[in-house]
C-alpha cells in the first residue's frame, strides 16, 4: 500500500527513527539502559553502537537524566555521546549544552515515498544474494564483506566484528551480498520498523565503484521494501557524501539532518 499513501512529515519520520534507533541499541548495542524514553548503549571499543538515542521523543528531558547519561559513560571510561534530531523535545539541547556537549558529526536523513518510478537498468552480471542469519557461512561472509567495504585501506576496528555479527542475525533485517559476475563486490540491507524500511549498511568495494552498483542496490532495496508493504523508506548519509548523491538520484528527498553530540573531556 506504500504507493497510495503520502510521505509523512519530517517530524514524524524523525520521531519514529529516533525510537527505532533506541530499540536497535537495546537489541544489539551491548551493555545499556533505558533513559528518558530512549536508550544509552556502551558496546566494546570500536563498535558504532557507543552512544545514546531517542531521548526527548516522548516529552521533556530532566537535568537529572542528562546527569545519569554522563555518569553511565564516565563510570566506564567512555566519552558520553548522543544522537539528536531537530524534532526532539526542546528541553534536550539546552540540557546537553549545560553539560558541554558539542556537535561532532552531521548526518542527512532522506526519505522515499516508495512510489514506482521509471525502470532503471542494473549493470550486467549484477545480482543480490540474500543472507541467511542462521547459517554461519552466510554470517561470516556478510561480516567479511562489511569490513572490506567500509575499511578497504585499513584494518577494521575489532569492535566492529561483534556488532556486525549481531546485525547479521537480527530478525528485523534482510541483508544481501552484492555479486558481480559471481564475485562479491559489496553488501547491505533493509531494516523494517513499524511502517518504515530503513536502508542500512550499504557498501561497494572500491574496485566496483563508479559502475552504477550502489544505485542499482538502492533501487533493488526500494523495490523489496515496496513489495513488503512499507509506507516509506529512509536512508542516512554523511552530508554531501556519495550515498546522499545516489539516494537523490533514486528519488529520495532530504527530510532532516541529525547530529551526534559529544561531551567535551
Amino acid at each position: 500500500y506504500g504507493q497510495h499513501m503520502s510521505t509523512p512529515r519530517p517530524a514524524e519520520i524523525a520521531h519514529r527513527d529516533a525510537r527505532r534507533m533506541a530499540v536497535v541499541l537495546g537489541e544489539i548495542g551491548g551493555e545499556g539502559a533505558p533513559i528518558s524514553g530512549g536508550w544509552m548503549s556502551l558496546d566494546v571499543p570500536g563498535s558504532w553502537a557507543n552512544f545514546a538515542a531517542g531521548l526527548g521523543v516522548h516529552g521533556p528531558v530532566d537535568r537529572v537524566e542528562v546527569d545519569r547519561l554522563v555518569s553511565f559513560y564516565r563510570a566506564q571510561g567512555a566519552s558520553p555521546r548522543i544522537e539528536v534530531t531537530p524534532f526532539q523535545d526542546p528541553t534536550l539541547r539546552p540540557r546537553l549544552e549545560e553539560q558541554n556537549f558539542t556537535g561532532t558529526d552531521d548526518e542527512r536523513v532522506l526519505v522515499h515515498g516508495l512510489k514506482v518510478g521509471p525502470p532503471s537498468e542494473s549493470p550486467r552480471g549484477l545480482s543480490f544474494r540474500t543472507i541467511d542469519g542462521s547459517r554461519e557461512v552466510d554470517v561470516k561472509g556478510f561480516i567479511e564483506s562489511q569490513m572490506l567495504g567500509f575499511f578497504p585501506d585499513e584494518v577494521a576496528p575489532a569492535g566492529m566484528y561483534p556488532i556486525t555479527e549481531r546485525l547479521a542475525r537480527h530478525p528485523r533485517c534482510t541483508l544481501w551480498l552484492i555479486e558481480s559476475d559471481g564475485l562479491i563486490v559489496g553488501s547491505g540491507g533493509v531494516e523494517f520498523f513499524e511502517e518504515t524500511a530503513v536502508l542500512i549498511a550499504g557498501c561497494v568495494y572500491p574496485s566496483a565503484q563508479r559502475r552504477g552498483v550502489q544505485s542499482a542496490f538502492i533501487n533493488y532495496r526500494l523495490s523489496y521494501a515496496r513489495f513488503q508493504g512499507a509506507r516509506y523508506a529512509t536512508i542516512a548519509s554523511v552530508v554531501g557524501g556519495p550515498t546522499e548523491r545516489n539516494a537523490l538520484r533514486a528519488g529520495f528527498s532530504s527530510a532532516y539532518t541529525q547530529t551526534m553530540l559529544k561531551q567535551a573531556p
